[in-house]
């Protein structure tokens, strides 16, 4: 199948991500989108994306969906997702900003495998085309 990118759904996808979806459709990527729920603990907080993601990436893994997976993360809790991919002999890479990747996740997935986002920030710009 190729590589998948796990993505929490918080609502509903907006126009302008909807077309960055496409866009990464097109250029071979599957997307794989992870409803979650949102609650209010005094600002508005995210549940169930990671058991989520877990739970789709290891059953498309089980059923041998997908090559390559790239987790935009650098949660520590993602650590026994990451050794159950390899161990179903999946390629695994980590986008994360520097200040939020736990040591955990670099050691398990292994440092030529975590890319950061804060080195290609200049180079990103999404234009809507509006």
């Amino acid at each position: 199948m190729g590589t998948l990118i796990f993505v929490g759904l918080l609502e509903k996808i907006t126009k302008e991500k909807g077309k960055f979806y496409e866009f990464l459709e097109l250029n071979g990527f599957h997307i794989v989108y992870n409803p979650v729920q949102r609650i209010y603990t005094g600002g508005y907080k995210q549940k169930g994306t990671d058991l989520a993601i877990f739970k789709n990436a290891t059953e498309l893994a089980n059923i041998d969906s997908y090559d390559k997976g790239i987790l935009v993360s650098g949660d520590g809790d993602f650590v026994g997702l990451v050794n159950t991919l390899k161990e179903s002999n999946k390629w695994i890479e980590i986008w994360s900003f520097k200040k939020s990747l736990a040591k955990e996740l670099k050691d398990a997935v292994g440092a030529r495998n975590v890319h950061y986002i804060d080195d290609i920030l200049d180079e990103i710009e999404f234009k809507s085309s509006n």
